[in-house]
């Protein structure tokens, strides 16, 4: 969603400017960028979108950064693509250590299903996340619907 509402969360250019609490507690703001101390930012506290976006390209950049160091096995784009959404959901350290170590196995075949059950939890939204991520890794189709 660009604008609009989001789980109550109200959404500007795709990113939520309010930092709030997310389903499991932490101090989120922008496109799911995890709040530390050294941002300074404190829930209830709003940010430019400018701010939004420097978080989500480093973000991005860190999980990059960990998927170029740590994948031993050739990917094709799409499948690098599904990853980085995944770890950039996940987290790039310890949430991604078990699905690099997954893909570096070289069972593509078994990726589908493992994709589907990935640190998934009870969170409707997190299922629909995976089921898009699932499907672009295996097929190569690009789907944002979730």
């Amino acid at each position: 969603m660009l604008n609009g509402v989001y789980k109550g969360h109200q959404v500007t250019e795709g990113f939520i400017l309010t930092a709030y609490r997310d389903n499991v507690g932490i101090p989120t703001v922008g496109c799911g960028h995890r709040i530390v101390p050294a941002d300074r930012i404190e829930v209830g506290q709003v940010i430019s979108v400018e701010r939004a976006r420097e978080f989500r390209r480093r973000n991005v950049a860190e999980v990059e950064r960990r998927l170029d160091a740590d994948m031993k096995v050739p990917l094709f784009q799409f499948e690098y693509d599904a990853l980085v959404s995944i770890v950039y959901n996940c987290g790039s350290g310890d949430g991604a250590s078990e699905i690099i170590r997954k893909v570096n196995s070289g069972h593509y075949d078994d990726m589908h299903d493992f994709i589907l059950t990935y640190r998934v939890g009870t969170n409707r939204g997190v299922k629909n996340r995976r089921i898009a991520e699932a499907r672009l890794f295996v097929s190569g189709v690009y789907d944002a619907s979730h």
